[in-house]
Parts: structure tokens; C-alpha cells; sequence
């Protein structure tokens, strides 16, 4: 069982407690064997897909096939469900938001259920919505 720090948000890094460079070279190695589809790198010319936080995951959503997986902190994204086969199997870039601080300590408030962001929400939005639920947020860390 992964044991994650109270009130921390998680990343594939603390899932799978790795790095992305570990987890491309193991697990994904692996399932490249056994689904027999070559290595082909890393595309820097691909638009990035943009991390979202999921009841306190932050997870990136295939572009191609609505799948979704775990962001890594070293900013790559393969899916594996369609193993990126859209784009040649090639490993994507992934961006997480420039307020990802400010967004983790406005979500760390929340009960695990809705400690949840998307692209497009601000800081001011969660705010609101932390004001709004003021009676049902958590002692941070919780």
C-alpha cells in the first residue's frame, strides 16, 4: 500500500514511488514487450496534454482516447490504454498548472471526494467553492 503524506496530492512519482525515467524504462518497458510495440522517444513537437486534479490525484486525460493516468512531475505522459498509438507510441509532454501550490494548499482543505480542479478553474474559484462549503472542510491535512 502507498503511503501518502495527509493532505498531499498525488502524482504518478508518489503512486508508483518513482520517477518518471524509472517508471518509462521498468514498467513501461516491460509493457512495451509484452505488447510488443517498439520504443519510439520522446515527441517535444507535440501540443501537451495539462494535468487536473481527480479526488486528490493529479491525472492527465488522453487526448486521443479519453483514458486517463497518473501525472508524473518530470512533465511526460504515455497513456496506456492506446499507448499512444496515435502519435507512433511516442511519450508526451505534460504541463502542470503555474498555481499548482496555490492550488494543492486550496484543496488540502477538502474532504478527499471533492478535492478536484480542472484547466480553466482559478484560484478564485476554489476560494469561492471553499467558502461556500466552509462548513464541510477539514482541518488541513486531514
Amino acid at each position: 500500500m502507498v503511503k501518502i503524506p495527509k493532505g498531499e496530492l498525488v502524482t504518478g512519482n508518489t503512486w508508483f514511488r518513482t520517477s518518471w525515467p524509472e517508471f518509462a524504462k521498468g514498467f513501461l518497458g516491460r509493457f512495451r514487450v509484452k505488447f510488443h510495440y517498439p520504443e519510439t522517444g520522446y515527441d517535444e513537437n507535440l501540443e501537451p496534454v495539462h494535468a487536473f486534479v481527480n479526488h486528490g490525484n493529479w491525472l492527465v486525460r488522453c487526448p486521443y482516447c479519453n483514458g486517463a493516468e497518473y501525472a508524473f512531475e518530470e512533465g511526460w505522459f504515455f497513456c496506456c490504454s492506446c499507448k499512444n498509438s496515435y502519435i507512433g507510441h511516442k511519450y508526451q509532454r505534460l504541463v502542470f498548472p503555474e498555481e499548482r501550490a496555490e492550488i494543492e494548499a486550496l484543496l488540502a482543505y477538502r474532504p478527499l471526494l471533492n478535492r478536484n480542479w480542472n484547466p480553466g478553474e482559478t484560484l478564485e474559484d476554489l476560494q469561492r467553492e471553499n467558502e461556500e462549503h466552509a462548513g464541510e472542510l477539514l482541518e488541513r491535512g486531514l
